[in-house]
């Protein structure tokens, strides 16, 4: 709903307002561009077509400098997250980094839902994460 997505958004610039930096954005593209986008598009690291997802010598894992990787995500069900939660969240992404690390961390936390989800029949296909209200999604990467 309306209410939820705005709740979410005040939630995360509490976020960003507490830790004093980040960078937080909302897209108007499709969820098939971000794919994309994610995938490295935009730098030149995967080509700009569908396919391009489908080839393993072409995105960050084959052409970025960091030759390791470990991706991950949780799914939460709730909107009502602990403050243990949050202040975690903030912790390891922002105060334990706080000097040089041959490695980069990236934490996305995106909102769940809308009608590429809600106007699916829960029975016609196998989607666990259904009812997630959001995702916390990381990558790290090292040499």
């Amino acid at each position: 709903s309306p209410e939820q997505v705005e709740w979410f958004e005040a939630k995360v610039d509490e976020i960003v307002e507490e830790v004093g930096e980040g960078h937080c954005h909302s897209f108007a593209h499709s969820w098939f561009d971000q794919l994309l986008f994610e995938a490295g598009r935009d730098r030149g690291v995967i080509e700009n077509r569908a396919e391009a997802l489908m080839d393993r010598n072409q995105g960050y894992g084959a052409n970025g400098p960091a030759r390791a990787s470990k991706n991950g995500g949780y799914l939460v069900d709730s909107y009502n997250v602990s403050d243990e939660l949050l202040d975690t969240l903030t912790s390891w992404t922002f105060g334990h980094m706080g000097k040089p690390h041959p490695w980069s961390l990236l934490v996305l936390i995106y909102n769940m839902g809308g009608p590429k989800i809600t106007d699916v029949p829960a029975s016609s296909a196998a989607y666990g994460g259904r009812g997630a209200k959001f995702v916390v999604h990381f990558k790290h990467q090292w040499n």
